[in-house]
């Protein structure tokens, strides 16, 4: 595995170049056009953990023909360390395209590099990675509001049964506990919860 340490100058970037001499002309390139590289190796084993010690800002990766090896290291990297990703590569079919979408690579650039396009699909890498984080968050946010609104649900239910309260009585009960203890509505409904079954 070569291996090449730099100090980060601007925009932090690490490197995965498949090959000695396309990851050596893609340095050169990246460092002609401004970014400083924190950190250049081949192995996309060894990505996780270079990410956890250099704390890139980009990550590039370059190679002729990507794999699922390639694709499973971004994948995990989306699920627990998100960053933009760019992949330069010479593969153009659609199926290794669409896998490394799928994958989580938010620019994919088709071998022919220089520094306008290396700028350009820098600036695509950061919009789209943006923009899925952005849809991921909204998705979490609906996920996490339906999640709390069957759980206040199931709370009103309980509470209509042990307290012998209409729906409209139940809700009304847990809004104002809800308020007297300065505790959200489905924090309250949790303990009702937790409480029942406790003891059920």
């Amino acid at each position: 595995m070569t291996l090449t340490l730099k100090t980060p100058v601007g925009l932090n970037v690490l490197l995965c170049a498949k090959g000695e001499e396309r990851g050596a002309q893609l340095e050169k390139v990246l460092l002609d056009a401004g970014y400083g590289l924190a950190v250049r190796l081949d192995d996309p084993a060894k990505v996780i953990e270079m990410i956890q010690t250099t704390e890139p800002d980009l990550l590039v990766f370059a190679h002729p023909k990507p794999a699922e090896p390639e694709f499973k290291v971004i994948s995990d990297i989306r699920a627990t360390l998100p960053r933009p990703i760019l992949m330069f590569s010479e593969d153009g079919t659609t199926a290794t395209m669409r896998a490394a979408v799928a994958a989580g690579v938010n620019s994919y650039v088709l071998v022919g590099v220089n520094a306008n396009r290396v700028h350009s699909a820098i600036d695509l890498a950061f919009a789209h990675y943006s923009e899925a984080q952005e849809l991921r968050g909204e998705l979490a946010k609906a996920t996490t509001a339906l999640a709390e609104r069957k759980m206040i649900e199931r709370a009103k239910g309980i509470i209509m049964k042990t307290k012998a309260l209409d729906e409209e009585e139940a809700y009304a009960f847990m809004r104002s506990t809800a308020m007297n203890r300065d505790m959200r509505l489905a924090a309250l409904a949790k303990t009702v919860i937790e409480a029942h079954e406790l003891v059920n």
